[in-house]
Formats: C-alpha cells, structure tokens, sequence
C-alpha cells in the first residue's frame, strides 16, 4: 500500500504539468475541467465494479482486476505518447530559475502561492463538512430518516461533477478566476447556511444541495488556472504539486473538527462550520489577486 501511494503521489504534479504543455492556453479551462470531472466519474463508478468482484470472489481478485485498469491506462498514454508533451518551458526550468530569482523553493515559498495553498486546504475542510459528515447531520437533527439521508449528499456529489464541465466553458470565457472562485465560494456558503437555518420541505433540501454543490463544481476550472497563472515557466508541476498537497492537509484537519462538532456540539455547527470555511476561503483568492497581478 505504501509502494502505491508514492506511486500516487505523482499523479498530480504530472498530469496538470502535461496539459500545462499539451493544450492551448484558449482551452485550458476546458481541458482542466474535462480532466476533473473524468475523475469524478472513476470515483463514482470504482466501487460499483469493484465491490460486486469482490463480493463474488475475494479482495485479492479485486485488487487484481484494479491494476488491470492501471495497465490499461498506461497502455493508452504509450500509445498517445507523442502528443503528451511537458511544460514548455521544462528545458529552460534551470536557466529561467537563474535568470528570475524563482527556480528551487522560491517557486514555491511565496505569497500567492502559499495563498492558493491556502485555498485547497480550506476548501477541501469546507467541502468535507458536507460530503463527510452531512448525511450523519441530518439523521442526527432529524430533518431525513436514515434511509433516505444519503439523496441530498447524491444531488450535491452529482451536479458537482457535471458543473465542473460547465466551469470549464465559463474559466476559457472569463479571464477573472479569482471572481468566479470568490462568487462560487460566497452563493455556496449561503445555500449551505440556509440549509442549517431554514426547516424546509424534503425536496428542497435536496435542491438546495444540488445547488451547492453546482457551485463548488463551476468553480475548479478557475480555481486550477489560478495555479497555472501563478506557476514560473517550468515549474508548473511543482506548484500544482505543492498547492494540491494543501487538500492533504484539509482532509488532515477536517475529521476531528467535524467530529467535535456532530459528537459534542449542535449537528448544525456541521453545515455553518461550512460555510464559515468557504467565506475565509473567499480571502485567500481576493488576496491573491493583487498579488498574482503585482
């Protein structure tokens, strides 16, 4: 498992390092949302082909029957190899590194970097709130029964996804991601906080996620240009890798908070905590503006 995981860790830092190089910069918000939301559609249906192997056999043939995915996968971008191409400017990365001043860490170690550190990392403690700890909320305050408790976190999951895709039209036609990311942010957290502050009917409340979610999924398009715009020539790999690391920390953090809150505290501090996060994500891309155009 551990093996795996370095194997993973890669993932990130290359894969948005190739679209980086491989894509035109007029299409990049769609080629960034396209990649998102493929994701999103393997997590969606990685466990309904994998958990029913398992069931009918054993976890081993299951783990098996995964790595064939990962060699089908490897197959098709060796036979794609040619139109993959790095960073295009990887080659000059040591001489731009010594001509600017921001090779090495210094690509890294700076405001609207670590800004949009910041932003994955509260993004990522806003959105575990609800995709984590919203079904157990819900029972809890018994606004759903526990059966039916899982359908408004489905609407919200769902129009996430399919609002990446539209994200990506909408980052390729408006060059201020910072606005899109901070509007996003601020129409979810006053639907997640109407969510707790408002009894509503049953199919509201699965509107009122579905909502929520479209606005946290529009967004990532913007939000991953962002990175790009703010990635010294040839470091555009480090940079997402660096920034991406910030939704490790998030995920670190947010258990035990949302944990706290559901076990010891009103289950409807699970939802305002949300929001709350979503609004100080707000500072972090209104922030880095300024210091992204400077």
């Amino acid at each position: 498992i551990a093996i795996g995981g370095i194997g993973d860790s890669v993932f990130h830092p290359a894969d948005y390092a190739i679209l980086n190089g491989s894509v035109s910069k007029e299409r990049m918000g769609r080629a960034f949302s396209v990649h998102t939301f493929s994701g999103h559609i393997g997590f969606a249906v990685g466990p309904s082909i994998i958990l029913p192997i398992a069931a009918v056999t054993d976890w081993r043939t299951a783990m098996m029957v995964a790595a064939l995915f990962g060699f089908a996968v490897m197959a098709l971008l060796l036979s794609q190899w040619g139109a993959l191409k790095e960073d295009p400017h990887h080659g000059k990365k040591a001489d731009a590194g010594k001509s600017d001043g921001r090779g090495g860490l210094s690509a890294l170690i700076n405001r609207p970097v670590l800004l949009l550190f910041s932003f994955f990392t509260i993004a990522t403690l806003a959105g575990n709130g609800i995709s984590a700890f919203s079904v157990s909320a819900l029972v809890k305050l018994q606004i759903a029964p526990e059966a039916l408790a899982g359908l408004p976190l489905s609407a919200f999951m769902l129009t996430s996804a399919f609002a990446v895709l539209a994200g990506g039209l909408v980052a390729d036609w408006n060059i201020r991601h910072d606005l899109i990311a901070a509007t996003g942010f601020f129409a979810a957290a006053v639907v997640i906080f109407l969510i707790a502050a408002v009894p509503m009917p049953y199919v509201a409340l699965i509107a009122a996620f579905a909502v929520a979610g479209f606005c946290l999924g529009v967004i990532r398009p913007a939000r991953d240009l962002m990175v790009r715009d703010v990635a010294p020539p040839g470091s555009s790999g480090k940079v997402f890798g660096f920034v991406f690391s910030g939704q490790n920390v998030g995920g670190a953090i947010a258990p035990p908070i949302y944990g706290a809150l559901i076990e010891y505290a009103d289950p409807h501090w699970i939802f305002y905590g949300s929001a709350v996060f979503l609004l100080l994500g707000i500072l972090t891309v209104t922030g880095g503006r300024k210091l992204i155009g400077a």
